[in-house]
């Protein structure tokens, strides 16, 4: 599944703003003023399971408690925040527990994400690039006031779908998911009920050159999901 559109008009809606926060800061309480500039929630959360905090951006989408740190994207590593926009607090896929304490004056919420981008993880520099296709440089994680990216259409992810929960590695720590997708790193992330909201919402597309890609995102888009995890599953059986 190529992650961009090709067509401009539908390229703008899938480019996003990239803010680079860890290399720009010296103290954690200096990260959390670079993201109060730029409108991004950094927070210290104390996790359930080890009774430390960290700091971490919301994954609004994740449904579980709030000192889950599946729940979360760590800031780490050298990374940028990724801001995809925002949405009303009232979206049904939102975490309602956190949208109602981090709503705006508008009833909205601002969709970030931490995509890393250093030696050992250079999630950013590969699969992303600029608005206009230009590659991303070491330079650009000095740039305070963040730049426009989009995906590369050349990057590609894959989906995937067990018979059964399995436990995998993901950037945040193990998840136990029957449905993922990987990153060009081969981290996964996100389940089924997250990779059906990014096809709905066309921020993925199919592979024109794979028959099961097409079929499987007409499926979701016709709101079949039990026969689109059916194929899912039968393709990586087939593959893996």
């Amino acid at each position: 599944m190529p992650y961009v559109p090709q067509e401009s008009k539908e390229l703008k809606e899938v480019t996003y703003q990239a803010v680079p926060v860890f290399t720009n800061a010296r103290t954690i309480e200096e990260m959390i003023r670079i993201g109060e500039r730029d409108g991004i929630n950094i927070e210290t959360v104390k996790y359930a399971d080890d009774g430390e905090y960290h700091t971490a951006i919301k994954n609004i989408w994740h449904q579980g408690n709030l000192d889950d740190r599946k729940g979360y994207f760590e800031i780490d590593k050298p990374a940028v925040v990724m801001k995809y926009g925002k949405y009303s607090a009232d979206d049904e896929y939102v975490n309602q527990n956190w949208a109602k304490n981090n709503k705006d004056e508008n009833n909205k919420i601002e969709d970030c994400a931490v995509v890393a981008n250093s030696p050992d993880v250079a999630i950013l520099k590969k699969s992303y690039v600029h608005e206009g296709g230009k590659k991303i440089a070491d330079s650009d994680m000095i740039n305070w006031g963040g730049f426009p990216v989009h995906k590369d259409g050349k990057s590609k992810i894959n989906a995937v779908a067990f018979d059964e929960p399995k436990v995998l590695r993901s950037l945040e720590g193990p998840i136990e998911t029957d449905v993922t997708m990987g990153d060009v790193e081969g981290y996964v992330y996100n389940n089924f009920k997250e990779l059906k909201k990014q096809i709905t919402r066309k921020k993925i597309i199919a592979n024109p050159e794979d028959e099961n890609s097409k079929a499987f995102v007409e499926l979701i888009k016709a709101g079949k999901d039990e026969e689109a995890l059916a194929l899912l599953r039968k393709v990586t059986k087939e593959t893996m």
